[in-house]
């Protein structure tokens, strides 16, 4: 189906929002990345021509993010802004309801 970009890439991803902050996601596993075009294909019957055009492509990718320390998690909570105390109590809920401190956890704060 798809064509097969790369396999198995390793680095840094930064995520956009819709107001343009940032964050940014180290140590990210990016285990295969396909993309899927979406074709128009028109006939032309008077000339015997057959046009195809691609419109836009869907891409997909299989991202693994590393899990973190307790400590690291903290620390980028307070570089949110958050208190060290709000920060500790927010690394006990993520730790009860997830089991393990993860960078995605700090996009819902």
């Amino acid at each position: 189906m798809g064509e097969e970009l790369g396999k198995m890439l390793t680095g840094n991803l930064i995520l956009i929002d819709k107001e343009g902050n940032q964050t940014e996601l180290k140590n990210v596993i990016i285990d295969e990345i396909n993309a899927e075009p979406n074709v128009i294909e028109e006939d032309d019957t008077l000339t015997n021509f057959r046009k195809s055009t691609v419109t836009n492509v869907n891409y997909t990718a299989n991202i693994k993010i590393e899990n973190i320390t307790r400590k690291k998690f903290i620390k980028m909570l307070m570089a949110k802004g958050i208190a060290r105390n709000g920060a500790k109590d927010i690394a006990d809920y993520i730790h009860k309801k997830y089991g393990s401190y993860s960078p995605v956890h700090l996009l819902f704060i």
